[in-house]
């Protein structure tokens, strides 16, 4: 019978599990580490959507003025009936006031923008 020779050349490679406990890591440690971060993370990308700028106003609140004051097309403070009219009876058109968006077209998504500040 031949017998297998093992050839130091052919090292086997070094899996996760041999690399964690070279380097004398647990994976409860590592999971705990990516947690942490992730948590950090995650309140720090919150914080930044809710810091309040120079005039005291959330950045979700400037949103919803910016839509407020697009979709007041006629211009009288109030987003009423009128507004409504107008943005449907510019349904499809290309370059009209009532295209919230910026896109060119007055569509589902001008409708859509329209009726989440018309609602309030």
């Amino acid at each position: 019978m031949k017998s297998k020779k093992k050839h130091p050349h052919h090292a086997r490679k070094s899996s996760s599990q041999d690399i964690l406990k070279k380097n004398k890591f647990s994976l409860l440690s590592l999971l705990i580490f990516a947690l942490v971060f992730a948590g950090i993370g995650s309140y720090q990308v919150w914080k930044s959507f809710a810091e309040e700028d120079s005039s005291g106003s959330s950045f979700t609140q400037q949103i919803e003025n910016e839509l407020r004051r697009k979709a007041d097309f006629n211009h009288d403070g109030r987003i009423d009936g009128s507004d409504a009219s107008f943005l449907l009876k510019s349904y499809s058109e290309q370059q009209s006031g009532a295209d919230i968006d910026g896109n060119g077209v007055v569509n589902l998504i001008d409708l859509n923008l329209f009726m989440d500040v018309y609602q309030k």
